[in-house]
């Protein structure tokens, strides 16, 4: 079986820059800063291994790219978030793809905006099953 774990990526700023974020009246605070993603990157990748990961960017001011040198497998930038990269997708143990929104929208509808985007990357490349990752 093969499956597709998915987030939806967007940090302000980083701790050691002393700015507090803006989303901070829903969930944690510690999760609102770009450290958390590597957080998240470990702990997916120790107890989810061999998973395709899908990372949508929502035009986040500290981008993917910017935070992401720790990550030591090979990373697949996407030319279009569904339709237009069949070319890349590739069958290996596991891939990383990600894509970069250039709009970046308001928190409600670029959350709708990639949830209908990791859908449809999932139903479009045969995925056993999905889970979303927050």
């Amino acid at each position: 079986m093969r499956g597709l774990i998915a987030t939806g990526y967007y940090y302000e700023n980083y701790i050691t820059d002393g700015i507090r974020p803006k989303n901070t009246f829903r969930g944690r605070d510690a999760c609102k800063y770009a450290e958390f993603f590597r957080l998240w990157y470990e702990h997916v990748m120790h107890y989810a291994p061999n998973h395709d990961i899908l990372i949508l960017d929502n035009g986040s001011p500290v981008p993917f790219t910017e935070n992401s040198a720790f990550i030591k497998e090979p990373i697949v930038y996407l030319d279009a978030p569904i339709l237009g990269h069949q070319n890349k997708v590739v069958q290996n143990n596991f891939n990383i793809y990600t894509f970069r929104y250039d709009e970046q929208l308001s928190h409600d509808v670029g959350v709708a905006r990639q949830f209908v985007d990791i859908l449809n990357f999932a139903i479009i490349h045969n995925y056993d099953y999905l889970a979303f990752i927050e």
